[in-house]
């Protein structure tokens, strides 16, 4: 898998990752970039907003409904399911310890990409 180098940086320094779904690992960054899917937000922040589209034509959701282009969309060629993966310019911390209008803030933007594109409504992703 070809991660660019600065989200490289950003990914947790030991991710859950997989190539088969229903078998979660925990591998050091180095090892989990090789695998087919990985986590991308460190525990405790969130950098990416991950949309889990399983409907054909998925990756093109954004378009479709005139939404900000994403930072990468990656699309399942049988079936046209996709992620659409959107940055965040200031990540935002989810701990106990974060701002509580910034998670709210962030609760609200996700919902609205979930609504506005039919995403899986669905609190943990990981991406291929």
């Amino acid at each position: 898998m070809l991660i660019l180098p600065e989200i490289y940086e950003t990914l947790p320094h030991k991710p859950y990752c997989t190539d088969d779904l229903g078998n979660l690992v925990i591998r050091p960054k180095q090892t989990a970039v090789k695998m087919r899917y990985i986590q991308h937000n460190p525990p405790c922040m969130t950098h990416f907003i991950c949309l889990d589209i399983d409907h054909k034509h998925g990756a093109m959701r954004w378009a479709e409904e005139y939404l900000p282009p994403p930072r990468w969309t990656s699309q399942n060629p049988s079936n046209g399911h996709a992620h659409i993966v959107y940055e965040l310019k200031t990540p935002v911390c989810t701990s106990e310890h974060g701002s509580r209008k910034a998670l709210d803030y962030l609760a609200k933007i996700q919902a609205g990409l979930v609504r506005e594109t039919r995403a899986d409504d669905s609190e943990k992703r990981m991406t291929p």
